[in-house]
């Protein structure tokens, strides 16, 4: 999609133009978690499923648009003292790593209370590996993180985080234990993770809630985990 067209938040109907070099701006958005939709003049239009801000501050985002379908490749929030990245390692260290994310370089450190999710640990970071990175700011452009996590391209599939080539199922039923940091929940003894290619109808993430009604439709990933496609509010599940 060229430069010409505009951008909505959904949720508050605000609309920005596209600039000519491809970049839009809203001013001033609440902590939440929104989709946008990317309209082109000629009237084709894709869609950021989840946009999650977890508190004020500068966001910046690159967005890659195809087929249709809008996916979040960089992120970058810092509010407070707390740091929302998404990007690409450049080097490992022994006690840290830095990561490029929206033009800039962070040095990440870990500790004993980090998360690592779709990765063992420190032993599996490589140069090249896209990851999303949450934690605390402890210096300019320094975090040590408190959950790290292998972020696949999105846009390499039919799926944002997954793989379009992998097995499919669905689940329905109550959520039976959900953990906001970690962005998973189990529905049927299955734990599926959501990102921000993630669609929610009905709710939003943080509506997620221990006995809570809903339909996944989660796709398989090469490690064997389930990444949530859908994840929609149910008032009962049938067959």
């Amino acid at each position: 999609m060229s430069p010409a067209g505009n951008v909505r938040v959904n949720e508050t109907g605000e609309r920005v133009s596209i600039q000519a070099d491809g970049t839009f701006q809203f001013p001033a958005l609440a902590p939440g978690t929104y989709s946008l939709t990317f309209q082109h003049r000629q009237g084709s239009r894709a869609k950021l499923n989840s946009l999650s801000l977890e508190g004020r501050g500068d966001a910046a985002i690159t967005v890659t648009i195809q087929q249709g379908r809008a996916f979040l490749q960089e992120k970058v929030h810092l509010h407070r003292d707390k740091a929302d990245l998404m990007g690409r390692v450049l080097d490992v260290g022994t006690d840290t790593f830095s990561l490029q994310a929206e033009g800039m370089t962070f040095v990440i450190g870990w500790n004993a209370e980090t998360r690592w999710i779709h990765l063992s640990g420190v032993q599996d970071l490589q140069a090249g590996q896209d990851l999303e990175v949450k934690g605390r700011v402890t210096g300019t452009q320094q975090v040590m993180a408190e959950k790290i996590r292998l972020h696949e391209p999105q846009g390499a599939g039919d799926g944002g985080g997954g793989d379009g080539g992998g097995r499919k199922m669905e689940a329905c039923g109550e959520i039976e234990a959900v953990d906001p940091a970690a962005q998973t929940l189990v529905v049927q003894g299955t734990t599926f993770f959501w990102d921000d290619g993630t669609e929610f109808e009905h709710l939003a993430p943080e509506d997620l809630a221990v006995g809570m009604m809903v339909k996944v439709e989660g796709v398989e990933q090469p490690d064997g985990s389930w990444w949530a496609e859908k994840i929609e509010a149910e008032d009962h599940c049938g067959h």
